[in-house]
């Protein structure tokens, strides 16, 4: 049990709110029908604040991980990998081949890799030449915050640190050049793992953690599992919003636009021939739904009378779709329970419910119940 209070304040996030008084605001008509995906770092659109996942034994793993991403200070820190290279003159096969040799390299010394240009031959045909370079190569564009954008953590340092392999007719790799020194300092071996080149998560854990979901088991709870089996945080080789990432695709994959337009035609038509009906929902960035939430009229008369006490449970998820089902109801003074509305997440992340509770909050003129209980959901005690 937990006390609302005025804890909860309206995010910044591209939110399109639909009243009885209003119609969609800022929508593209072809939102729903975009390609369903979801890569590594691309989460729900936040205009003011980048994206916390959930409290879990690695959160405090996390911050620390931000010590390999501060910027350079004033005074260029010059760091080298060695005094010569191991790597060149080293020959492999294939682009697959010369990343992971890089990247195993950067492992050991303390640094992430990403890949830079691909240069082709004269005349066109075929390419001559591949880079791969530090993560912290080049400097990051600032594109200032439109409501379109989220703020992330800027870890560029303009690095001049790389690697270059000449690729010959006979499809040989051949590493020719090796810049070795870098303007940060390397990451601890403590902590080299949480860097996004060396961070991975393999079909079979993933399968065990869908295994586990189906079974009413959280992801936080399944990797926790799955860092005691492997000895350590350092073992499992990926982050817990890895894990969520890519078990989002999975369910993302399922989605079909059509039905997505569907159900917003439907609340449409209701908001037209029904008084007082409010819906909401959340898109990302690629314009695919990822929420809603709705209430009637009877709704918002019902809480306006019995809504001192508000119980929200989680525990259900559609089968289809596999969304977490989120109603909020009450008792009226006959002990019958009342419905004060109703939405649908995708996932258990902080921001996921933060955005549940203040779109119910707004929903009902932001009327805060004197106490919600919900299920042991640590997610959304914190968002509460």
């Amino acid at each position: 049990m937990a006390d609302f209070g005025d804890c909860i304040s309206p995010r910044g996030r591209l939110i399109e709110d639909i009243d009885s008084g209003g119609g969609i605001v800022g929508i593209q008509s072809n939102f729903l029908d975009s390609a369903v995906n979801f890569s590594e770092d691309q989460n729900l659109v936040c205009a003011t604040e980048s994206l916390s996942f959930g409290p879990t034994e690695r959160s405090s793993s996390f911050e620390t991980v931000q010590v390999c991403h501060d910027p350079v200070s004033v005074e260029t820190i010059l760091v080298k990998e060695a005094e010569f290279s191991e790597l060149l003159g080293t020959t492999v096969f294939s682009e697959e081949e010369a990343f992971q040799l890089y990247n195993d390299y950067a492992f050991r010394i303390g640094f992430g890799v990403r890949y830079s240009t691909l240069r082709k031959r004269d005349g066109g045909s075929g390419f001559r030449g591949r880079e791969f370079c530090c993560t912290k190569q080049g400097l990051k564009k600032n594109k200032g915050v439109d409501g379109k954008q989220f703020t992330k953590v800027d870890i560029r340092t303009n690095c001049k640190a790389r690697i270059y392999f000449e690729i010959k007719s006979s499809g040989e790799w051949v590493v020719v050049r090796h810049l070795m020194d870098h303007n940060h300092q390397f990451c601890p071996n403590s902590l080299v793992h949480h860097v996004r080149s060396h961070r991975s998560i393999s079909s079979n854990e993933l399968d065990y953690l869908h295994h586990l979901k189906k079974q009413g088991v959280k992801i936080a709870d399944g990797f926790r599992c799955l860092q005691a089996e492997a000895g350590g945080s350092p073992s499992v080789g990926f982050l817990l919003r890895d894990a969520y990432n890519e078990l989002t695709k999975q369910v993302k994959k399922s989605f079909d636009g059509s039905d997505a337009n569907t159900l917003i035609n439907i609340f449409k038509n209701r908001q037209s021939n029904e008084e007082d009906f409010f819906f909401s929902f959340e898109i990302d960035v690629d314009g695919s739904l990822v929420s809603f939430f709705w209430r009637d009229k009877k709704m918002k008369e019902d809480y306006l009378s019995f809504g001192e006490l508000v119980i929200h449970d989680t525990t259900y998820r559609t089968n289809k779709y596999d969304m977490i089902c989120g109603p909020f109801v009450g008792i009226n003074h006959h002990t019958h329970t009342c419905m004060f509305g109703c939405g649908f997440l995708l996932n258990e992340r902080i921001e996921s419910f933060e955005w549940l509770f203040t779109t119910f909050l707004n929903s009902m003129d932001f009327v805060h119940p004197k106490t919600i209980m919900t299920d042991q959901s640590s997610a959304m005690s914190a968002a509460i």
